[in-house]
């Protein structure tokens, strides 16, 4: 009789009704220690154990700290001690310039001391928040074409985007970052032959002037409309509650619903590194604008963090929508209500 005969035998012994097992094991007879097992053994569709005795026997094996001395290992450590050393998973890892592990496996570009991307960086983190919101302000129509643009300081660091890159695929190693004098810290591999956007040398201008933590360059359709309104060099509208959501300067002072806003609007240039000038000027002359429209181009705003530049760039963007529609209508944005007689206090 082979050994599954033999096993199927000895399990027959077994009650076919129950489907727990228990099994009882003498380990000391000075210690009087027993130790029980419960096991579920597989059954054959017929009611039969499928598998032979001595296999089944394994499953009643056990161990206790008295059946192996402190000198010798047990038999589980012996099998785990024989075991090759498990292989490290994905690619080798790479070193920095600066013999630092590089943690995103990406060659660097050793002409300059880089600052490695770390996919450890906190969410809020401008290698993880610009891409991000850039891929919102995308959606909006802000940054369509590769156009439009952003930056965050943080902690003396200031990251910029780069040029020609559609920012709906911006990834975090692709930033560019500066110190506080415009000095190159990082930049992105040599092999995407990246540039860093134009309005590099606007934003270092507005950060030295303004001392601002975060600036967006949109190319909302709006803002364009909105600065083909006047032909002067000023955007106003007055009597609306979004207004409210517009800062004056880097205080904490907001604007009230029956104040004027108002924007100042520069001329276009073919460059946007030629716009360093006008917006200087346009800063001195408005000291608590957070705002600068670029007639046929698009919007600088500036916020002391990135949520205050984000809520106010939206803000603009819903009241240049405001004035181009009024406009339309033949209402003039700026003129104070007249003529209306709502419900008022009795």
């Amino acid at each position: 009789m082979d050994s599954l005969s033999c096993g199927a035998l000895a399990a027959s012994q077994f009650n076919q009704n129950e489907e727990f097992y228990e099994s009882s094991l003498n380990e000391d007879d000075d210690s009087n220690q027993r130790s029980k097992l419960r096991i579920r053994l597989p059954r054959h569709p017929k009611g039969k154990p499928d598998f032979s005795w001595d296999i089944a026997r394994n499953f009643f094996k056990t161990e206790t700290e008295d059946d192996f001395s402190n000198d010798s290992p047990s038999p589980a450590s012996s099998r785990l001690s024989a075991m090759p050393p498990k292989r490290p998973r994905g690619r080798p890892r790479k070193l920095n310039p600066d013999g630092s592990f590089a943690t995103n496996h990406i060659p660097l570009s050793y002409n300059i001391k880089t600052q490695q991307y770390n996919r450890r960086y906190a969410t809020e983190h401008p290698r993880n928040l610009i891409p991000e919101l850039c891929r919102q302000m995308y959606k909006q129509g802000w940054m369509s074409g590769t156009g439009g643009s952003m930056t965050i300081k943080h902690e003396k660091q200031i990251f910029i985007t780069p040029s020609s890159v559609s920012k709906e695929r911006l990834l975090p190693q692709d930033l560019f970052a500066l110190d506080e004098h415009g000095n190159l810290l990082d930049c992105p591999v040599q092999e995407k032959k990246l540039t860093m956007s134009d309005s590099a040398i606007v934003f270092l201008t507005i950060y030295t002037m303004r001392d601002a933590g975060a600036i967006i360059h949109s190319h909302s359709p709006n803002s364009v409309l909105a600065s083909l309104l006047e032909k002067g060099q000023e955007f106003r509208i007055s009597h609306q509650e979004t207004i409210k959501g517009i800062r004056k300067g880097m205080g904490g002072e907001r604007y009230s619903y029956d104040e004027m806003l108002v924007v100042p609007i520069i001329e276009n240039m073919p460059s946007e590194k030629d716009l360093t000038g006008r917006m200087t000027k346009a800063m001195n002359e408005y000291p608590l604008t957070n705002a600068v429209l670029v007639r046929r181009h698009g919007l600088y705003v500036w916020g002391k963090t990135w949520q205050s530049a984000k809520a106010q760039a939206e803000c603009l963007d819903y009241l240049f929508n405001i004035a181009v529609e009024m406009r339309r209508l033949g209402l003039d944005p700026a003129q104070e209500p007249s003529g209306e007689h709502g419900i008022t206090d009795c």
